[in-house]
């Protein structure tokens, strides 16, 4: 079981590594971590023993339905990108004009930004700002990696289709292809928007 595992019993139920204990690792645990997971928290909240132990029947059965839901939906790779990408995520980048009064001001207000868009990376590991101290060779890397930035992030949970109501494997399909179709140009944005982190440090 990861370090990171922690049983949070009053999460809410569409969180869902919290539910399977892996709120700290979220998008970054790997299949194993999540199988793992579920084998643990589904003996820990099982409806027969939480009832046993005076939880509600309703209450445990809806918790236990959660989790069901959670473990299907991060172990199936095209539903946990989708699930993922839509969670909450803070773009803001600062304006390049910005006038520092020193060169340390620029580590201040650009190394968070950088570190923040660090788990939208399709590649590990992620170069950081660094500081005053770093080697040319390294910031040369820094930014030919940013300017080259791809982000994991799939926009296809915009799209109008609902993959559950799809009556058989075929339907399923065409409705991910026109979500994904709906989703282009949003996923296209975030590209630009990654793009310009590198583009802005180094304006």
């Amino acid at each position: 079981m990861p370090s990171t595992f922690k049983i949070e019993p009053d999460c809410d139920y569409d969180e869902y590594y919290a539910l399977l204990g892996l709120r700290d690792k979220g998008s970054r645990c790997t299949q194993e971590d999540i199988k793992k997971a579920y084998r643990k928290i589904s003996l820990l909240f099982h409806p027969d023993k939480a009832v046993n132990q005076g939880v509600p029947v309703k209450e445990a059965e809806a918790r236990f339905k959660a989790i069901q839901k959670a473990h299907d939906t991060l172990s199936n790779p095209y539903e946990r990108r989708l699930h993922d990408s839509k969670q909450e995520f803070n773009d803001d980048i600062p304006d390049s004009d910005i006038d520092f009064k020193t060169e340390q001001e620029f580590f201040d207000e650009y190394s968070p930004v950088i570190d923040r868009f660090v788990k939208l990376s399709e590649e590990y590991p992620v170069p950081t700002l660094g500081t005053l101290e770093t080697e040319d060779d390294e910031v040369n890397e820094f930014y030919e990696f940013w300017f080259a930035f791809r982000s994991w992030r799939d926009f296809g949970y915009l799209g109008e289709y609902n993959l559950e109501d799809a009556d058989n494997r075929d339907e399923r399909r065409w409705m991910e292809q026109q979500n994904k179709a709906a989703g282009k140009k949003s996923k296209e944005r975030g590209g630009q928007t990654n793009t310009e982190v590198g583009g802005s440090v180094l304006c």
